[in-house]
């Protein structure tokens, strides 16, 4: 076996669909009629790398025989197989890096497109050196990369061969292989930047050499980890025979300590030769190792999975060991790809008896042949007349699997070798979203395309934030029902769903997204504000923001007349979505407290914050009244009421009435509030008047003083006969109606009888709450109650004392 034969390939996973009636294992026809092309670039030619574009084209790597030179070769083909002549004119590039002979044996694809190919250069000079080239995506040397696009480099004191490369996240290119030591060889690892220019951040001179074994030991293969970790897989001898070898370093060059103690592994797993080719780092940190073991008689292919830590993981095969046997002869692993299910693809190449072919095996992600695949989870293809190699692997978008080596007829070609991978499932379809409350029922329609493998189950997610980002609700349901019951969600908030199919292959795509709000109560109305007016309340708010996925259909009132302590309902619904409620009825000068609720069919919600407001009383009467006469006059003056009824007094009401010997007179005048006295004048001397004074404000006429009486007479000796003549007045509005001085304040609207409960006659509110207790808002004091002390001699209207309740508001709006 030759020591330049190295594979340094990661598979690229992408998700797909395989297409309807194909089989898992079966040779694409789709791929050049037959799922087999062969490229003739020279004389002898192999295909030793291979890659995915971002436009699903396939790049291979290798090198070809050019009058009588190897030099560095690149093909790509399109999605059907054929030579894609936007590369390179035809589909091939060859690039002569050395003076010496060129072989390529590794490809990487940077994110922006540009085509990294590495290998051993200047073969049979002097050194064989690392070398690498960069292609633009036409298939021309970037100038970009090392000015000429071409760049060769010693890492050890003797030949150095590369055999893997890898693009970190930095953009930063990793090659590995094997390097001289002067006695033998050691694993080496090179780092550039993506100008073409050793990083001496790397180990201070972008290059280091790693002994591992007791003799030569052979890099084959590199991944990078997602902490930036660079592992690396190849073969160490033991002094006895070659192992399985396994290196991590950090993103600096230096031995990882936290792998195996000291960054090395080895691991034996049969009785002779075994050897490691291929390197995946899998989605839980795992790496797994493909290659070759010897059980005694001949090769089989092997997989060899290390956690991350560097131990062998024993959910593999039991002993993190696998090893699998293809054709009646040597079969060899020299490739490998990772599923998105967990599941494992190797190729390389199986004898048949007479030669080689290609051969693909598929294993579950527990190290088990995966009999979804050709029935017995191996393939084998058989493309020329002589021995078929494959070399490398990777998945495509469409789950097929495509195979890159050489195949061997007249002379060796570039081979590239596609067969159809069990895929998961299409979409689900339909998808429909019922909202219940704090949940919502899904159903959807059964994908139309099961991949090759049966629906075990569906994935459900979910997304509050519009698709940004998703949280899954089960990762399968376990069942192939088609229906679910999405529970304990965030009622009121609307949801994003959407399913995908899960079968034994992994799962499929998402299905188109279905919309629903799990149901609620709404949330608390908010800027509850209260107006008051005579006998009367008046509400506003504003409706909430959170309806809780379905209409609101009325609002709840409810109002305390004890400062907050106990509630009762105004109306347990409006059943309007009116944001406005007037409350009439109400006693003046008494304050109470509103809150509001607004109700869906979910129930009622949160209650708003309080609002209170005294409906506007009427003025205390007024104090130190006095009268005093003269001739045919008579002045009435006063002190204002000592108490306003809480709003301003707007004027007062002078009423009188006398007893001549005519008959019997009266009048009255309206004064504006500044007015504290009234001079009658026209009045019949030696008459008794009488004259009472009440005072005004918006709630009405306040409780009149006592009587005044005077009789006036003349201050002359003259006598003449009195004239009646009314007193001098100011007209009254035409709105105002002279109360008794007794009467209850006059109200339009009904007053329902007040609470069975008797109110206690307290300055105190009631002491056992009717409803829930709910402290009024910091900045909505109850105002204080002012009622003057009402005279001895008058009488006062029927008010409740302070903390009665009051009888029962209606609504009048």
């Amino acid at each position: 076996m030759a020591v330049m034969a190295g594979l340094g390939l990661t598979g690229i996973l992408l998700v797909g669909v395989a297409p309807v009636g194909a089989a898992p294992g079966d040779l694409d026809t789709t791929f050049s009629t037959d799922g087999k092309v062969t490229t003739d670039i020279g004389t002898t030619d192999a295909g030793r790398a291979v890659a995915i574009q971002a436009d699903g084209k396939i790049v291979v790597a290798g090198f070809a025989q050019i009058s009588g030179n190897y030099e560095f070769a690149v093909v790509r083909y399109g999605t059907d197989g054929t030579l894609d002549s936007s590369f390179s004119s035809d589909g091939i590039a060859t690039v002569d890096v050395s003076s010496g002979q060129d072989f390529a044996y590794a490809l990487a694809i940077q994110t922006d497109g540009m085509i990294v190919v590495g290998g051993a250069t200047g073969v049979g000079g002097a050194n064989t050196e690392f070398g690498l080239i960069r292609l633009t995506s036409s298939g021309i040397l970037d100038t970009g990369f090392s000015a000429d696009g071409k760049i060769e480099f010693g890492v050890g004191v003797g030949d150095d061969v590369l055999t893997g490369l890898a693009i970190a996240s930095d953009g930063d290119i990793v090659a590995v292989g094997y390097g001289s030591n002067g006695s033998n060889f050691d694993f080496a690892v090179a780092r550039l930047t993506s100008a073409g220019v050793l990083d001496t951040a790397f180990d201070t001179d972008g290059k280091v050499l790693v002994a591992i074994g007791a003799g030569a030991d052979y890099g084959h293969a590199v991944s990078i980890a997602s902490d930036g970790d660079i592992v690396v897989a190849g073969v160490a001898h033991n002094g006895s025979d070659d192992d399985v070898a396994v290196v991590r370093l950090t993103s600096a060059g230096a031995l990882d300590t936290a792998f195996d103690s000291d960054g090395k592994v080895t691991v034996a797993i049969g009785s002779g030769n075994d050897l490691g080719r291929a390197v995946a780092i899998a989605t839980d940190g795992d790496i797994l190792v493909a290659g070759t073991s010897h059980n005694g008689t001949n090769e089989d292919m092997a997989v060899v999975r290390l956690t991350s830590a560097g131990a062998l993981d024993t959910a593999f095969d039991s002993d993190g060991k696998a090893t699998v046997a293809v054709g009646s002869g040597d079969d060899e692993a020299r490739g490998i790809a990772l599923l998105a299910d967990g599941g494992i693809v190797i190729a390389g190449e199986s004898s048949n008896g007479s030669n080689d072919d290609v051969a693909v095996v598929r294993l579950t992600s527990t190290g088990a042949l995966d009999t979804t695949f050709s029935t017995d989870g191996k393939a084998a293809v058989a493309v020329g007349s002589g021995a078929d190699v494959g070399h490398a692997v990777v998945v495509t978008s469409a789950w097929k699997v495509v195979v890159a080596g050489t195949a061997a007829g007249g002379d060796d070609d570039v081979v590239v070798v596609v067969v159809d991978g069990t895929a998961p499932p299409v979409a689900p379809t339909s998808l429909l979203g019922a909202a219940g409350t704090a949940r919502v029922d899904l159903s959807w329609t059964a994908p139309s395309v099961t991949g090759g493998s049966a629906v075990t189950g569906y994935r459900i997610e979910y997304s509050t934030d519009s698709g940004s980002s998703w949280t899954v609700a089960t990762a399968s349901t376990g069942t192939t029902a088609t229906t679910y019951a999405a529970v304990g969600l965030s009622s009121g908030t609307v949801h994003q769903f959407r399913v995908s199919a899960v079968t034994a292959v992994g799962t499929g795509a998402p299905s188109a997204t279905a919309t629903a709000t799990p149901l609620a109560t709404p949330g608390a109305p908010t800027g509850l504000t209260a107006t008051a007016g005579p006998n009367q309340v008046t509400l506003a708010w504003t409706a909430p923001t959170v309806v809780g996925g379905s209409a609101i259909s009325g609002y709840r009132i409810e109002y305390a007349a004890d400062g907050g302590i106990s509630w009762g309902d105004l109306a347990a619904s409006t059943g309007s979505t009116s944001t406005g409620y007037s409350i009439a009825g109400l006693l003046n000068g008494f304050p109470y407290h509103f809150r509001i609720s607004a109700l869906n069919q979910q129930g009622t919600g949160p209650a708003s914050t309080v609002a209170w407001a005294t409906p506007d009383r009427l003025p205390a009467m007024p104090t130190a009244v006095t009268g005093t006469f003269g001739d045919r006059q008579a002045v009435i003056t006063w002190s204002p009421p000592a108490a306003n009824g809480g709003t301003a007094i707007t004027g007062y009401l002078v009423v009188w009435s006398g007893s001549i010997a005519l008959g019997h007179v009266s009048g009255w005048a309206s004064l504006t509030p500044a007015t504290t006295s009234y001079t009658a004048v026209g009045l019949t001397n030696g008459a008794s008047y009488t004259f009472t004074v009440a005072g005004v404000n918006a709630g009405g006429t306040g409780t009149a003083s006592g009587a005044v009486v005077v009789r006036p007479s003349a201050t002359t000796t003259t006598t003449t006969t009195p004239t009646t003549v009314a007193p001098t007045t100011t007209a009254a509005p035409a709105t105002t109606t002279v109360p008794a001085a007794t009467a209850v304040p006059v109200v339009t609207t009904t007053t329902v009888a007040p609470p069975t409960t008797a109110a206690p006659a307290t300055t105190r509110p009631p002491a056992t709450p009717t409803g829930t207790t709910v402290a009024p808002t910091t900045s909505s004091a109850i105002p204080a109650t002012t009622t003057a002390a009402p005279s001895a001699t008058t009488a006062t209207p029927l008010s409740p004392a302070l903390g009665m309740v009051p009888p029962r508001p209606v609504y009048i709006g």
